[in-house]
């Protein structure tokens, strides 16, 4: 990936689309919150869209994407790293500099301003670089769920897990229920890669390489198949 600074004047070349299906292979909890409680209802449901239908937030895949990018580079280390939020508790730390050739910065942007380092001096002054990556929303593919999965399901489309913690010194449990996608399921991802390269640098099988290498998204659990790649001209 080519470098570049504030100054340096980009043109838009076209645009790599990455599309896939991504299998779940346990089951698959991306948290809604809710603001009250309903009887019988799962503590923690799971995101869904206007239909009632899970489905996986890009910017869940964005952030997945490039926490793993940050650690598999080696930048996930405190001197690489400036503060989003030092509110007390709530602290997030991600990966930023001001360097003209850091991929995972000209991938994903940066934010202007004044930043604070975990450790060191601050990022005095950043300038904001656009992205060029967007990953949108991953729906469910309601094929996936299947007739026989359905008449074990506790909702139509998702199942609901209990657990219990367990107190060491008095064993009270504390129960608690969370609803996840099932195992099997199918979400179809598209990804869109705005490109300040030339056509050739795509035509090397690249697109597929890099979809093959990103996810397994950590904690998701599941992986990607029948990856596939567009190139469209700006």
């Amino acid at each position: 990936m080519s470098a570049h600074t504030a100054q340096t004047e980009l043109k838009l070349l076209g645009k790599l689309i990455l599309e896939g299906t991504l299998h779940c292979e346990t089951g698959l909890h991306v948290g809604a919150g809710k603001g009250s409680l309903e009887i019988g209802g799962a503590d923690n449901p799971v995101v869904k869209d206007a239909f009632g239908r899970p489905y996986i937030p890009g910017s869940s895949l964005r952030g997945r994407i490039r926490a793993l990018l940050e650690q598999s580079t080696g930048m996930a280390v405190p001197a690489e790293m400036v503060f989003v939020s030092r509110r007390k508790g709530q602290e997030v730390r991600i990966h930023q500099s001001d360097r003209p050739d850091d991929e995972i910065c000209l991938l994903f942007g940066r934010t202007p301003g004044r930043m604070e380092r975990v450790t060191g001096d601050a990022l005095e002054g950043g300038s904001s670089s656009p992205a060029r990556l967007a990953v949108f929303d991953a729906a469910l593919d309601l094929d996936s769920i299947t007739p026989q999965m359905r008449e074990n399901l506790d909702d139509e489309l998702t199942e609901v897990k209990s657990e219990n913690a367990i107190d060491r010194i008095t064993s009270q449990a504390n129960a608690r229920t969370f609803e996840r996608v099932p195992v099997g399921a199918r979400f179809r991802i598209s990804d869109l890669k705005l490109n300040w390269r030339d056509k050739a640098y795509y035509s090397t099988g690249k697109a597929e390489q890099e979809l093959a290498a990103a996810p397994s998204l950590g904690e998701l659990q599941s992986a990607v198949h029948e990856k596939g790649s567009a190139y469209l001209t700006a």
